[in-house]
């Protein structure tokens, strides 16, 4: 059973996706707010709640910091693989988060990550291969004329049809 989770984290949402095949995917790292002040971390909800200890693939749309936000608790579920942007520079992320000072930690963390997974991703270990999750299909939508804040929009269906160009996942380079 394909189960899709979707998160309120302020300025938008973020996603968890098991696939058939017990895949754990999740889409974009805001956090959110729980009864007044108390900050919902949907990475550690994943870890405490549902038992999850890795993900097989994080997939982060663009790394402004509502985008990000979660980023201190990535390493704490291991992702395999990271899907995210390359095109951008470190120096229009820095550019395109308006409040770099107050966020530089959260920053520097994405920056990390970015620069540790660089290890293309084989087929045997994609887990946005229909044959590796449950015949789950995920397609992935960049501008053609991509300016340096946009990021990548991403579809799920269970229906086969391939519908965009993809791009570039890594594994962190230490691999698999």
């Amino acid at each position: 059973m394909l189960e899709i989770v979707f998160w309120d984290v302020q300025h938008g949402s973020a996603a968890y996706i098991k696939t058939p095949e017990n895949k754990h995917i999740v889409i974009d790292l805001g956090t959110g707010s729980v009864k007044g002040s108390k900050s919902f971390s949907p990475l550690m909800h994943l870890k405490n709640k549902y038992g999850i200890n890795q993900l097989d693939e994080v997939i982060i749309t663009h790394p402004h910091l509502d985008h990000i936000d979660d980023i201190l608790d990535f390493d704490n579920l291991s992702p395999k693989v990271l899907r995210r942007p390359k095109h951008l520079k470190e120096e229009d992320i820095m550019n395109d988060n308006p409040d770099k000072a107050k966020d530089i930690e959260k920053i520097n963390k994405y920056l990390e990550i970015n620069s540790r997974y660089n290890v293309k991703v084989d087929n045997s270990n994609d887990p946005e291969l229909p044959s590796n999750n449950g015949e789950v299909s995920f397609s992935f939508f960049v501008p053609k004329n991509c300016s340096r804040s946009v990021g990548l929009s991403n579809i799920c269906d269970t229906t086969g049809r391939k519908i965009s160009k993809e791009i570039q996942r890594t594994f962190p380079s230490k691999g698999p």
